[in-house]
């Protein structure tokens, strides 16, 4: 690569001067400077490294919760009252991981005791997400 392409993408990277400043400096055409830096924008060109620091935290996560029970007298499209509901949901167990990461993280109402109901321990593991949550840049929920 040419001296004035490096300094070129160099002086993108590092500066906040235009593309159009840049050129000028370099006593380059405006035209060949941005065909240059759109090129390297778009990973045609090795572009600076990131570092860990530079790299968004990004957690991807799925949540299972229990099933509502209810009272109801129908099956078929029906509008369920809430004073129709006899037990809530829960959140029964999540699993997440760090994008760019193999490893699995989770977390279950049944890994926190054997006493029922295990509604008992959703707190723990809602907790427990919280805290990956409360690392996390960009959160990334899927099913």
């Amino acid at each position: 690569m040419s001296n004035w392409k490096s300094e070129a993408i160099s002086l993108a990277l590092t500066t906040n001067l235009s593309w159009r400043k840049i050129a000028k400096k370099l006593n380059k055409s405006r035209s060949t400077v941005s065909d240059l830096l759109r090129k390297t924008t778009k990973g045609d060109y090795l572009q600076a490294p990131l570092t860990e620091k530079d790299t968004p935290k990004i957690l991807l996560f799925d949540i299972e919760t229990s099933m509502i029970q209810a009272y109801i007298w129908g099956l078929w499209n029906q509008n369920i009252g809430i004073s129709s509901i006899i037990k809530d949901w829960y959140v029964i167990c999540w699993s997440a991981r760090w994008l760019g990461q193999e490893n699995i993280i989770h977390d279950s109402i049944h890994l926190h005791g054997k006493k029922l109901p295990y509604s008992d321990y959703e707190e723990e593991v809602v907790r427990s997400l919280w805290m990956l949550l409360d690392a996390a840049d960009i959160v990334i929920a899927f099913n």
